[in-house]
């Protein structure tokens, strides 16, 4: 008996020390060790991306939106879920007890046992039982598979405060693009104001010369419907922006009213960005974060399917009293109890336990593989993005210097109008080309502000990686 007991207490103590945790796998995805594309500045990521955009009051909606967002809040339910989780997978290692109050009356025949005198009689008599008892089950952790079920339980945790890290980088992003799309339409509701002015000065003096008989009444006819033309836009452009200040408001958490005061800045950015190095990509964006932390679930879960083919042990204990009368429930001389202890050891299941083996190593290759695009697809996201700076900042120098040469061409047109040396068309179509140019001038320079965000959001600026809990440790 005592050599059973030695035993037993050796399994639990291997129990509590031994845990299955998966070796890492290697990545095999090229990295180079700067960044092919574009011009960066030396340093690391900033964190604060969205104070070096050139917009003071940016920063303030920003925090308002992380903030107050709806989506945030449901992506932080979701960490608190994924917490509460793991705490309870943790309980799993951890015994089990309760508490037990029980009762019963029977009453017995004695049949072939008459009682004298009265033959149709028959002798029964009537039982009482009380018990209390207190019963302790624990299993031990042989193999380490309720502490991989723990550890997984912590790891997906770890992928929900990524996740969450994500949404929040994602939203400070909307909100940034959103504003500048703000400033953007509000500049562009200026120009179609300056237009409907500059079609109006023209209209006037063309029907001067009309009136004078000097020009055909085709001439007035065509301003007078760019007039209205511009006019038109002008409320096409209060609708865009009356859409994205609604827009702003719902990612800050507010009602959208429209009452949202924006901005009218579209900063020129002059200055590369601080990438850092390619492989510390890996550990700065969430969503790979979450893409790796996925990857090592699933290695847990290989783990516990291999345990599924080892033996379990489980020991439980029950201690209690049993009574006839109430008043001996708590008398030591009724004390009751006992110890089992419960070894199986699985022998034929049909190949079941083997094939969940496999199937969740094929889970883990699947989650390898995503692991492994996901990260592709962030280098060529951040690439991407540097590439097109250079060329977006060509594409606005060339935009620039045509809408330069279109208000002198139409400064020209206008003079030669007047002296009677070409007709209306060439100083519509120049007056149509100057706006063009200038409303195309405002949209790349929103497109620029737009791919720097782009950047900050594939270097996954913004995100401080708190590291997550340590395979086979309680989640705080």
């Amino acid at each position: 008996m005592k050599h059973a007991i030695w035993l037993l207490l050796i399994l639990c103590v291997l129990g509590c020390l031994r845990s299955v945790v998966p070796l890492p796998r290697a990545l095999d995805v090229p990295a180079p060790k700067t960044w092919e594309a574009g011009e960066t500045a030396p340093g690391v990521v900033t964190d604060s991306w969205w104070k070096t955009l050139g917009d003071p009051d940016l920063e303030a909606i920003i925090q308002e939106a992380v903030r107050n967002n709806r989506g945030l809040r449901a992506a932080a339910a979701r960490l608190e879920t994924a917490l509460i989780q793991a705490q309870i997978a943790h309980a799993g290692s951890l015994p089990t007890a309760g508490f037990s109050l029980n009762g019963n009356r029977r009453r017995q025949n004695f049949i072939g046992f008459p009682i004298p005198g009265s033959e149709n009689r028959v002798l029964s008599t009537t039982f009482n039982n009380l018990g209390a008892s207190f019963d302790v089950n624990w299993e031990a952790d042989l193999w380490g598979r309720i502490r991989s079920a723990e550890t997984e339980a912590q790891v997906l945790a770890e992928v929900q405060e990524a996740g969450l890290a994500a949404a929040r980088l994602s939203i400070a992003a909307q909100t940034a693009k959103s504003w500048f799309a703000s400033a953007e339409a509000e500049l562009q509701l200026q120009l179609a104001r300056e237009t409907v002015e500059s079609y109006e000065t023209s209209a006037r003096w063309i029907r001067n010369r009309f009136e004078a008989g000097l020009r055909p009444a085709l001439d007035l006819r065509l301003i007078l419907s760019e007039l209205s033309g511009a006019e038109a836009l002008i409320s096409e452009r209060k609708e865009q922006q009356a859409r994205v200040v609604r827009q702003i408001e719902v990612l800050a958490g507010r009602y959208p009213s429209g009452r949202l005061r924006g901005s009218d800045l579209l900063p020129r950015l002059t200055t590369p960005v601080p990438a850092g190095l390619p492989p510390q990509l890996l550990d700065r964006r969430p969503d790979l974060i979450a893409a790796q932390k996925r990857l090592l679930a699933a290695e847990y879960r290989v783990a516990q399917a291999q345990t599924e083919l080892y033996p379990r042990l489980n020991l439980t204990a029950t201690g209690g009293t049993s009574t006839k009368s109430l008043l001996d429930l708590l008398n030591g001389d009724f004390s009751v109890w006992s110890l089992l202890g419960n070894l199986t050891q699985p022998l034929f299941q049909g190949g079941r336990l083997r094939r969940q083996v496999e199937t969740a190593e094929s889970v883990s290759q699947e989650h390898l593989e995503n692991y492994a695009s996901a990260v592709l697809q962030a280098f060529a996201e951040v690439e991407s993005a540097l590439a097109a700076e250079s060329e977006l900042n060509q594409q606005l120098d060339d935009l620039e210097e045509s809408a330069s040469q279109a208000e002198a061409a139409l400064s020209l047109a206008r003079d030669r109008y007047r002296q009677g040396l070409s007709d209306v068309l060439q100083v519509l179509i120049t007056q149509r080309r100057v706006f063009s140019s200038r409303s195309q001038v405002l949209a790349l320079r929103r497109s620029l502000l737009d791919n720097r965000i782009n950047l900050h959001l594939a270097l996954g600026g913004g995100f401080n990686q708190t590291r997550g809990v340590q395979p086979g440790t309680p989640n705080p």
